[in-house]
């Protein structure tokens, strides 16, 4: 495990990064990283719930996916993109399971042909709070594991959580 809040407290400011300019390419390939949040069902030791967000509007894009976003060039490993897009997208701090849950290529609907790869890590909440850099722009929701996976919209996210479930919870 990584302690992300003495590690690197510098990836928790009080404003979001935006833009793609400074993003991360690898051949043409968009790279970013996120994180599938956890934590014990408060009041009900033994049960595990995940955190999902929201997209930035929420008419435009309704759906729930877990924090996630562009590995900006400044960022010299990819738990840095995870740390601070969980942060800015969830207010979520924690403890970061290595190694990752896996690197995943998808595309997005509307956009044929764009390959993307994220690289998703666990993380083991030990803070969740209020003033997060993107409050006014996103909502978030505890849910069980197989909620999740009945309502996230891509299939790495699945994948993501179904590793975690293997290495965390059986």
């Amino acid at each position: 495990h990584r302690d992300m809040n003495s590690e690197a407290p510098s990836l928790y400011k009080d404003y979001a990064r935006v833009g793609k300019d400074n993003q991360r390419r690898e051949s043409g390939i968009k790279l970013g990283a996120g994180v599938v949040p956890f934590r014990e069902k408060p009041d009900t030791p033994g049960q595990i719930q995940v955190l999902l967000v929201n997209g930035p509007d929420p008419v435009a894009k309704p759906d729930k996916q877990f924090p996630k976003g562009g590995w900006e060039k400044d960022e010299d490993e990819s738990w840095e993109c995870a740390v601070r897009e969980c942060w800015e997208e969830a207010g979520v701090k924690g403890n970061l399971l290595q190694p990752p849950l896996g690197t995943f290529e998808y595309s997005k609907p509307g956009k044929p042909g764009r390959i993307y790869k994220a690289v998703m890590y666990g993380m083991l909440v030990a803070e969740f709070l209020d003033d997060f850099p993107e409050k006014n722009e996103r909502e978030r929701f505890w849910v069980s594991p197989a909620e999740a996976k009945a309502i996230v919209k891509y299939n790495f996210n699945t994948l993501a959580l179904e590793v975690l479930e293997q290495r965390q919870f059986k």
